[in-house]
């Protein structure tokens, strides 16, 4: 036997490997049949592009820690539930299935004593990020997906050094791909003041296992165990004054006072330890939740659920989270996403909720304004199921539309990091709040309304109008759904 048969006789023998590894998995049959199609019609391409982007994550990192982990998390929930020990299943009207499985798969239950503002404009969340973190005494944790040197990233930076110089507990945690911009000592100074800042999932192929393309998504703030941020903004000058001849980018953040804070610390410790390694242990915040007001007066508040995801969870968290959510809807549903690449599950779940009856619209970018172009391709390849079933469709054109929200009869809001895609829902770390609130709804609502005013609504014979070649690409656009 020549070299060059043996090398041709291993090579197969480890695709079979690979082969039988993938049928045993638990992907969808999609996602099998295509990296399957992928690794043995085009083995030269198909076996690098596995390696990096298509093998199951590695469940270690939370499984070592696991214990702790669940102990520091449960010793939080408690700490919240002495502030509202009880809540009023009326706070949760029609949704109270979806609270269930939201702490049926690990989220937190739901809890009054919350006060929501929706935030829109990027001065503005900078603004009240500032404020929160002047007024920081014992500790501050930021996680984000993308933190870029601008007018937004160099004032944050500004009041993370000032709450480090105060002797407040500074900890830092970027997403090493998506700030992969910045330089390695940009947060030197804050470090010199006794800050911690840490990189999730450096490149780094020699020394971990970790696939390069499961990236830490979630945006997070947690001042004090007392107020918290969570939404799509990153920090970028993108949203506050817009880069290139583009106008900023418009997203929604919410601003959360009250116990859900200590769920939002929960979850930055586990993304720290995922990142480092390292368990610290939760701070007890009970005085400052003590002292808080549930609402102007006293009155008892919104009632919100946290929920995160990630490749190292045995459920798709968010994706069940999103659907129960989807099937709960009676009257009318709005969602706005960035990058609409649904499982079948969600296109069934949608499809089925327009066919009951319920008003299903969806919201969003049009490809001109969308920074990912391909996806956009992709997500109109759904477009014709979805006007078959009664889903209204919007494109938004003037801007970047990157909020991820769901409103549901006018009672539930849903917001978070993750997209309407497989890779957030499944992949990627992620994090969402659910507020039950019939105000806080509303308001989310009427944002929507003002949104449509600015969007195209999308029909059968706009679909009608495509050529030829534009339906083809679209097509080719969803095969690559299990990598988008």
């Amino acid at each position: 036997m020549t070299f060059g048969s043996l090398a041709f006789l291993l090579f197969d023998f480890a695709l079979l490997q690979l082969a039988l590894g993938l049928v045993l998995e638990r992907r969808s049959p999609a996602a099998t049949w295509f990296w399957l199609l992928v690794l043995f019609f085009a083995p030269i391409v198909g076996l690098p592009l596995y390696l990096l982007v298509g093998r199951a994550p590695v469940r270690r990192t939370v499984r070592r820690h696991g214990q702790r982990l669940r102990a520091q998390r449960a010793a939080l929930r408690t700490l919240a539930q002495r502030v509202d020990a009880s809540y009023e299943r009326e706070a949760l009207f029609s949704f109270e299935p979806l609270a269930n499985l939201v702490v049926g798969v690990g989220g937190s239950a739901p809890r009054t004593g919350h006060r929501v503002h929706w935030i829109q404009d990027g001065p503005a969340l900078v603004e009240r990020m500032s404020a929160a973190l002047r007024g920081a005494s014992r500790y501050a944790y930021f996680e984000t997906y993308i933190y870029e040197d601008g007018d937004a990233g160099r004032a944050l930076r500004e009041e993370l050094l000032a709450a480090a110089r105060r002797g407040v507990e500074v900890r830092i945690l970027c997403d090493a791909v998506g700030s992969s911009g910045l330089s390695s000592d940009y947060f030197a100074a804050i470090e010199t003041h006794g800050g911690r800042v840490e990189w999730f999932a450096p490149l780094r192929f020699w020394k971990k296992r970790r696939r390069p393309d499961l990236r830490n998504h979630r945006k997070v703030l947690v001042v004090d165990g007392r107020e918290s941020f969570v939404g799509g903004f990153n920090i970028s000058d993108e949203y506050v004054r817009g880069d290139r001849p583009r106008r900023p980018w418009r997203d929604t953040h919410a601003h959360i006072q009250g116990p859900a804070a200590l769920d939002l610390e929960a979850l930055f410790l586990e993304s720290w330890a995922i990142a480092t390694g390292e368990v610290v242990d939760a701070h007890a915040a009970e005085a400052a939740l003590q002292n808080l007001a549930a609402g102007d007066g006293g009155e008892r508040g919104c009632a919100v659920q946290v929920l995160a995801g990630g490749p190292e969870e045995d459920w798709p968290r968010l994706e069940l989270a999103y659907l129960a959510g989807i099937h709960a809807a009676r009257a009318r549903l709005d969602i706005a996403t960035p990058y609409f690449v649904p499982s079948e599950s969600v296109c069934s779940a949608l499809a089925g909720a327009a066919l009951r009856g319920v008003r299903v619209r969806l919201l969003l970018p049009a490809p001109e304004a969308n920074d990912v172009r391909l996806v956009s391709w992709a997500s109109r390849s759904y477009y014709a199921d979805m006007l078959d079933a009664g889903v209204r469709i919007f494109e938004y054109g003037p801007r970047m539309h990157h909020a991820k929200t769901l409103v549901a009869d006018g009672l539930l809001s849903f917001i978070g990091t993750a997209n309407l895609d497989m890779r957030s829902l499944r992949l990627n770390y992620e994090i969402a709040t659910l507020v039950y609130d019939p105000a806080a709804a509303a308001e989310l609502e009427e944002s929507f309304e003002g949104d449509l005013r600015s969007a195209r609504e999308m029909t059968t014979a706009d679909l009608a109008a495509w050529s030829r070649f534009q339906r083809l690409r679209n097509g080719l656009a969803r095969l690559l759904s299990p990598l988008l």
